[in-house]
């Protein structure tokens, strides 16, 4: 099989992560992958040789305004734009792939639409005609009019053989977040969560090597510029002197990463237990080593919280009216009792009494979440693609 994804992150890691991953089990299965990515470059993550890895022009956003693209350089224009589009439909044809999937458009990444329509449009005519499927997370970001509501509806029914949904259905269910979806003309397929990445990212060897760290407190943003409410509430709260035997340890992601650790070095430089640095090779060890836990409650961060079972304190990132991480951070509260922390109630006070809580939750083990997306993924392709030459 012949496998062509189609991803752009904007920012943070997450989506093109997932597809990773997915792209990793593809070929571990003997399958070829051409992965496309649109975003910048992620020098950090590691990828399995045998994928195919086409970059496109990059874009990012600009924070949480998506209705213009950062080229870092400036805004895409037109034909910036245009000129992606043409190359992702050029490389589809050259490829002829059986497969092609949409990451999150056209549930999301409406700016990018010319592309996607391209190479949707190209499939659709091609004399092979693929099985096309879009790939989203387990939540998505509510459509906040019945204009994009209708858009996916009509994307979806012109274009699609089926929606890879890569989360639990007894966990949070797509409807949850993009109501009416159970109703689209086409299938969803529940794959689990796709929480097997760790070979995919250079995050050193086996997490129990690391057990100097079992002391710290880890506080971790994840990549993109969007962490800074988060990390200084934490820093406020071990200046208070909360917890001043243990080293508090705040691992800064995303591009602005070196402006943000120096300012917040200079806020900590009169505290000896904190230590401040960029995202680390063995980021899975500390976590896994961790005496207490503070991050966001993105897809991958909430993964890491279900692999490793550390006493953690979730804080959604929901400025700009986003629900996503909220959405997920509230089902985990209501099945596994972790605390979370909304931005409305992100107090120094208010983050000590959530870490006191997370701190006497029991230990636990988290059983009733299926975690084998990657495998399930390639096994629903395989199945929809022998059916469909079976006719």
């Amino acid at each position: 099989m012949k496998l062509f994804i189609l991803v752009t992150h904007l920012h943070g890691t997450g989506h093109f992560v997932r597809m990773a991953e997915i792209a990793r089990r593809f070929v571990e299965r003997g399958h070829t992958v051409t992965l496309v990515t649109g975003g910048f470059p992620l020098p950090h993550i590691a990828l399995d040789r045998r994928i195919e890895l086409t970059q496109l022009p990059p874009v990012g956003s600009f924070g949480l305004d998506f209705s213009k693209l950062d080229t870092g350089i400036g805004v895409a224009d037109g034909t910036y734009l245009e000129a992606r589009a043409r190359l992702v439909s050029r490389l589809f044809e050259e490829h002829q792939p059986d497969c092609l999937i949409t990451e999150l458009f056209p549930f999301g990444r409406r700016t990018l639409a010319r592309e996607f329509s391209a190479v949707l449009e190209t499939a659709r005519t091609s004399p092979w005609r693929p099985l096309v499927l879009c790939s989203v997370r387990d939540v998505l970001e509510p459509p906040r009019t019945v204009r994009k509501a209708e858009f996916a509806r009509r994307m979806v029914a012109d274009f699609y053989d089926g929606i890879l949904v890569h989360g639990d259905r007894d966990f949070i269910s797509l409807d949850e977040s993009w109501p009416g979806v159970e109703d689209l003309p086409v299938s969803l397929h529940y794959t689990g969560y796709v929480a097997d990445h760790g070979s995919n990212l250079v995050r050193g060897d086996d997490p129990v090597a690391t057990s100097g760290h079992r002391d710290t407190i880890l506080v971790s943003a994840g990549g993109g510029p969007l962490g800074t409410r988060l990390f200084d509430t934490a820093l406020d709260l071990c200046v208070s002197g909360y917890r001043a035997d243990r080293t508090w340890r705040f691992l800064v992601g995303g591009g602005d990463r070196e402006t943000q650790i120096e300012r917040l070095r200079v806020r900590a430089r009169d505290c000896a237990n904190v230590v401040i640095e960029a995202v680390r090779a063995d980021y899975t060890a500390l976590l896994a080593n961790a005496h207490l836990v503070i991050q966001r409650a993105g897809y991958n961060s909430f993964l890491d919280f279900v692999r490793f079972l550390r006493p953690t304190v979730l804080c959604p990132y929901d400025d700009g009216g986003e629900r996503e991480q909220t959405l997920r951070a509230e089902a985990a509260a209501k099945m596994f009792l972790t605390p979370m922390l909304p931005s409305e109630q992100l107090t120094v006070d208010a983050l000590g009494l959530a870490c006191e809580d997370a701190l006497a939750i029991p230990a636990k083990e988290i059983t009733r979440l299926t975690l084998k997306g990657g495998d399930r993924t390639v096994q629903i392709i395989e199945d929809m693609l022998s059916a469909r030459r079976s006719i």
